[in-house]
This record gives structure tokens, sequence and C-alpha cells, in this order.
């Protein structure tokens, strides 16, 4: 089983605490890793806020955190995202093809991840 987890207005590898970093990332750190350790093969897409980080991270057993370009690569606050939702679909498609991936649930967090979903 392969698990496809969108979250394009907040990553939830982001420090707690910091901009609309809270409850909903906290949730899907916590979600990950308990289906990796599970076995479940978890890839999470979320908009590119830090250049420095790289595209694909392996952040759990089993678990993936791949950052997508939409908008610049900087914190920008989560209504501004919805600016920017074609150019995630646009890189989120564009990485599936190229990986070649295939997911059994997709899985999208937030009204606008929802839209992207």
């Amino acid at each position: 089983m392969r698990v496809g987890l969108i979250s394009v207005h907040s990553c939830p590898w982001r420090p707690l605490g910091i901009g609309d970093v809270g409850g909903m990332n906290l949730y899907l750190q916590k979600l990950s890793r308990e289906m990796g350790r599970l076995g479940v093969a978890v890839d999470i897409f979320a908009r590119r806020h830090d250049p420095a980080e790289p595209e694909i991270m392996q952040i759990y057993n089993k678990v993936r955190l791949i950052h997508l370009a939409a908008g610049a690569p900087a914190d920008i606050p989560k209504i501004n995202v919805y600016h920017h939702l074609y150019e995630f679909q646009t890189n989120l498609l564009t990485f599936l093809q190229r990986e070649g991936a295939n997911y059994t649930i997709l899985h999208s967090h937030y009204w606008t991840s929802s839209l992207v979903g």
C-alpha cells in the first residue's frame, strides 16, 4: 500500500509554533510516522518553503517528504497559497509522472490541498 498526503499550505516538517505551523502539522507527522511503522509507504507533498531543503527528504521509515515549487520558496500566509495551487498541482503531476508513482489512497488536508487533490 502506498499513500500520498497533500499539505499545500504548510509543511509538516516545520518547527511547531512558527507562523501557521501547529496542530495539522503535528497530526501529519504522527499519522505518517505510524503508517510507516505499519509498513505503509507514505509520500507527503508540501509547498517548498525553504530553498536550502532538498526536494525529497526521508523523514521516517517508509515516509518521504516531497517539496514542490509553488510561489516563492518562503513562508507566505496560507490564504495567499490559493494563488499558487495550479503551479503546485502541475509540479505534483510532473513529479508523479517522473517517479512513476501510483497511490492506493490520496489524502488531502485543508481546503487548498483538497482543490489540488
